[in-house]
C-alpha cells in the first residue's frame, strides 16, 4: 500500500475553513536513518524524501489545506547539503528559536519541577540546578533525569551537584552527540571537530574565538573545509556564537561538561 500517497489524497479531500498545522518532527533525523549504510540506492531514496515533501508543498491542493512545519534536533540544511539536495529544501524559512530569558527559564523550571513533584525544591537549590543545566538553553529531558536522581526530602545545592554528576554517567543520553559525528564525517574532519569542541569544551576557556578555529582548520588539514564543519556545528546543536560572531560557546552546560569528561579527555 502506499501509504504517503492516500495521505495525499486524504488530505486534498479535506474540507476546510482554514488550514491544518502539520507539524513533522525531527525529519532531519529520519532522512539520516533512510540513508543506513550510505548505498547509492539508499542515497537516492534520502533525496527522493526530500523532493516528495517539496512537491506536497507545491501543490496548491494541498497547500490550501495544509501547513508544514518541520522541526528537528539536528540541522536539515546540513542534511540536505551532504546529500547534493540542498534545491529540494530552499523554499523553507527556517526559524530559529532563541534562549530564554532568565524569567523564562525560571517559570519553565517551575512548570517541570510541579510537573516532577519537586515543587517544593528550595529557590536556592533551584538555582543551583538553573546553573548547571542552563537557565538559556533548558533542555527538559536534562531537567527531568537530573529530578529523578535528586531525593525530595533533602534537596541542596550540594545534593544537586551529586545528581549532576550522576546525571553525566548516563551514556545513552549524550553518545549520539559523539557517535553521529563519527557516523557523517571522515577522520580529518572529525580530529578537527573533536579539537574543537574539546577546546569549546575546556572549563579554562571561554568559548572557542575564531582564529582559534582557523588555526586548528591548518593543522588537521581541513581549512577549505573549516567554513561547512562550524555550520554542522552550529545547526547541529552543539555551538553557537550569538553573543559574539567571533567567539563561539556550547549551547548546554550539560553536554559541555559530558563532552570535557568523556571525549576531550
Amino acid at each position: 500500500m502506499d501509504h504517503f500517497g492516500e495521505f495525499v489524497q486524504f488530505c486534498r479531500s479535506l474540507e476546510l475553513d482554514g488550514r491544518i498545522v502539520l507539524m513533522v518532527d525531527e525529519l532531519p533525523q529520519a532522512v539520516e536513518n533512510t540513508l543506513g549504510e550510505r548505498s547509492e540506492q539508499e542515497r537516492r531514496e534520502a533525496i527522493r524524501m526530500l523532493q516528495t515533501l517539496r512537491d506536497c508543498r507545491h501543490d496548491p491542493a494541498l497547500t490550501e489545506r495544509v501547513q508544514f512545519v518541520f522541526a528537528g534536533s539536528i540541522g536539515l540544511e546540513n542534511v540536505a547539503a551532504s546529500l547534493g539536495a540542498s534545491k529540494h529544501i530552499n523554499d523553507l524559512k527556517s526559524l530559529r528559536i532563541p534562549p530564554l530569558t532568565p524569567s523564562e527559564a525560571r517559570a519553565f523550571l517551575g512548570q517541570e519541577l510541579t510537573r516532577l513533584g519537586l515543587e517544593d525544591l528550595p529557590q536556592e537549590a533551584q538555582e543551583h540546578l538553573l546553573g548547571r543545566v542552563g537557565w538559556d538553553w533548558l533542555i527538559p529531558i536534562f531537567i527531568r533525569r537530573l529530578a529523578e536522581e535528586l531525593s525530595p526530602a533533602s534537596v541542596t545545592p550540594d545534593a544537586v551537584e551529586q545528581a549532576f554528576t550522576a546525571l553525566l554517567t548516563h551514556q545513552n543520553l549524550f553518545e549520539h552527540w559523539y557517535s553521529r559525528l563519527r557516523m557523517t564525517l571522515d577522520s580529518r574532519e572529525l580530529q578537527f571537530v573533536k579539537a574543537v569542541l574539546g577546546y569549546a569544551a575546556d572549563p579554562r576557556n571561554n568559548g572557542i574565538h575564531s582564529r582559534s578555529l582557523s588555526n586548528l582548520a591548518v593543522e588537521h588539514g581541513v581549512l577549505e573545509r573549516q567554513v561547512d564543519l562550524v555550520g554542522i556545528l552550529k545547526h547541529d546543536g552543539y555551538l553557537n556564537n550569538q553573543e559574539d560572531p567571533a567567539c563561539y560557546r556550547f549551547n548546554s552546560p550539560v553536554i559541555r561538561e559530558w563532552w570535557w569528561r568523556n571525549v576531550a579527555n
